[in-house]
This record gives structure tokens, C-alpha cells and sequence, in this order.
């Protein structure tokens, strides 16, 4: 469904967002092969590397926009690029009909980008995921007021408040010590990008005890070392108990000699077996709250997080009275 304002439109669109000025479509992490026509002009911008993101990137029938790094960790993977005009923090896009677009730091992963959209009509900020949390690898997110707000809901539920960063560092830490002193060998499951380095960061800050990154991690761990984050880890499969092992989430052991740890937003709901590390690249649902007290939006539209948009929508409207509705 389409949200109207005069000549402006805000709708989803071929897995993203797309916003649209009189002929101008400016769409947002589109997953799905356009299909151009010639009466639009559109110009995509892909806010970061992970891949329900940066499909679009490939899409070479649209003029992309990206960050660097992001450009980088996407063809780190693989990813066939071509043809896309890089953009840095603090750019501002001008687009037909004073249309400008401005390139912020979304706090998220290396290179993540929120777009502020200035229109004729009105400011649209477009978050993607984003985060407010400083970190080893990462600043927060910039605060910029807008009229309309896009925020991504992954977390938008009251039910995922995160413990504080310090405090899930240090609990982290003492396990990972306590499994290297009962002769075990301790595996952290996580995410490739983001995550995986920013955890690896960590350890290497506040401890002296050695990292092992499997070669799926490694290979985006090479671009965060390229754009001067220093991280110092082995590629490794895990073996021996003598350092700590961050691998993918989805590789899993049977061997009792391993101690699997789960790092991710949702260890607050499930981890199984695994030991739970509540921690994410993501905002939580009181950051996400916070945020949005800060942009001062006169409309929200949640979008990315399946449920979660109707539910934080709900939360926002009745904590803020602020009207916000699901796109």
C-alpha cells in the first residue's frame, strides 16, 4: 500500500522502499530486479553489505549508490558489482526538482548509510539497520530531524531490551576464561559481518586472549583491516583450547570438548543449548524509542521487521503520539 502526500509517495517496493517525487524514484535496498521504465527516473541507494540489504547493488539496470566499504565487503563475498557511484558520510546527492540526498552514518556495520531526503514536500529519513551504540568498530548513529521517518523494526518489540554493552563484554569474557580453564574450547556462533568483528575487536581490547575466525568471517574481517581497524585473529577451525573461536552461525558441533556461545538480540528469546550472549549490530526497542524521540518525526513508517512493524507502530503511536503505521 502507498502512502500519499501531495507529489510525494512512500510505498514498499521490490523488497525495499521506494520514494517517489513526480518522476523521480529514489528506491532503498531493493532485493529484486527493478524492471526500469522510461518514465521514472530512479536512483538506488543501497544502505549496507549485509545481504537482505545490498541485493540491488547488482542490479545494473539502475544508477546505485554506495559507500565504499560497503562496495568492498559486497565483492569480498563474491558479489558481481559494476557501475556504482560511491558515496561517503556527509555527501549530499542533488537530485531533480531540488531533491537532495544526504549519505549519514547509520552505526550498523562498517560503511552502513541512512539517507535523508530532502523533497519539495518533505524530509524523509530512511534508517535502514541501524544502531546508537558506540562500539570498537563502529560510531552510533547521527540524529537529523525529519518530517517522516523509515525505521527498521527488527527489534521493535518492548520484549527485546538489551543488558548494557559493558555488561554483556565482561559476562562474555568470564566464560569464555572459565571454558578455556575447564580444558574446553569455547565457540561463539554469530554473524559474519558486523558481529563477528566487533567482537572480535572487543576481545582483543580487554583481553590477551587469542581469537580464531573461521575463513568465512575472515574474508570480511580483511576489508574492516583495510579501512584501519585493527584486528588481530588466526583463520582457524576450532581444535585446540587455547583462544576463543568465532564462526557462523550456522555451522554447529557435536564434539563435547566445545562450548558454543550464541551472540545475537534474539539469545533473549532462544539459544538453546547454546550459552546466550544478548548483543547486537541492531538498535534495540528502547534505542529505536530514543532515536525517534530524537529525529522528531511528525509521521513513522516501520518497515523490515515482519511483525515487529505493526507492533513497534503501536508502541509509537500510543508512547509518542506520534502517528506511525507499518509500510
Amino acid at each position: 500500500m502507498g502512502r500519499y502526500m501531495s507529489l510525494l509517495r512512500i510505498a514498499r517496493y521490490r523488497g525495499g522502499v521506494l520514494v517517489m517525487y513526480r518522476d523521480v524514484g529514489i528506491l532503498l535496498d531493493p532485493s529484486m530486479h527493478v524492471g526500469v521504465w522510461d518514465s521514472v527516473n530512479y536512483y538506488a541507494f543501497i544502505s549496507h553489505a549485509h545481504t537482505d540489504h545490498s541485493r540491488g547493488l547488482s542490479d545494473t539496470s539502475l544508477r546505485r549508490y554506495a559507500t565504499p566499504q560497503t562496495i568492498a565487503l559486497c565483492r569480498a563475498r563474491g558479489q558481481s558489482i559494476h557501475g556504482v557511484y560511491a558515496v561517503s558520510y556527509g555527501d549530499t546527492l542533488p537530485l531533480p526538482y531540488g531533491i537532495d540526498v544526504e549519505v549519514l552514518n547509520a552505526g550498523h556495520i562498517l560503511g552502513s548509510a541512512m539517507f535523508r531526503i530532502e523533497t519539495p514536500e518533505a524530509t524523509i529519513l530512511y534508517t535502514g539497520d541501524f544502531n546508537t551504540i558506540r562500539g570498537f568498530t563502529v560510531e552510533p548513529a547521527e540524529v537529523v530531524e525529519c518530517d517522516i521517518a523509515i525505521v527498521e523494526s527488527t527489534y521493535g518489540s518492548p520484549n527485546f531490551i538489551l543488558p548494557p554493552r559493558g555488561k554483556v563484554y565482561l559476562d562474555l569474557i568470564s566464560w569464555i576464561i572459565k571454558s578455556l580453564g575447564d580444558g574446553c574450547i569455547p565457540v561463539i556462533q554469530t554473524d559474519i559481518l558486523g558481529n563477528s568483528q566487533e567482537l572480535n575487536a572487543m576481545i582483543n581490547k580487554l583481553t590477551n586472549i587469542k581469537v580464531y575466525v573461521h575463513s568465512r568471517v575472515a574474508r570480511y574481517s580483511h576489508i574492516y583491516e583495510e579501512y584501519g581497524y585493527r584486528l588481530e585473529y588466526t583463520i582457524s577451525k576450532p581444535s585446540i583450547p587455547d583462544g576463543v573461536y568465532i564462526v557462523p552461525k550456522d555451522l554447529f558441533f557435536d564434539d563435547p570438548r566445545f562450548r558454543i556461545g550464541f551472540a545475537s538480540g534474539w539469545a533473549l528469546r532462544f539459544s538453546n543449548d547454546r550459552y546466550p550472549i544478548p548483543f547486537s549490530d541492531h538498535a534495540d526497542f528502547k534505542s529505536i524509542i530514543e532515536y525517534i524521540e530524537g529525529v522528531k518525526p511528525k509521521r513513522v513508517y516501520t518497515f523490515h521487521g515482519g511483525i515487529y512493524d505493526r507492533i513497534l507502530a503501536r508502541e509509537i503511536t500510543e508512547r509518542m503520539n506520534v502517528e506511525a503505521d507499518p509500510l
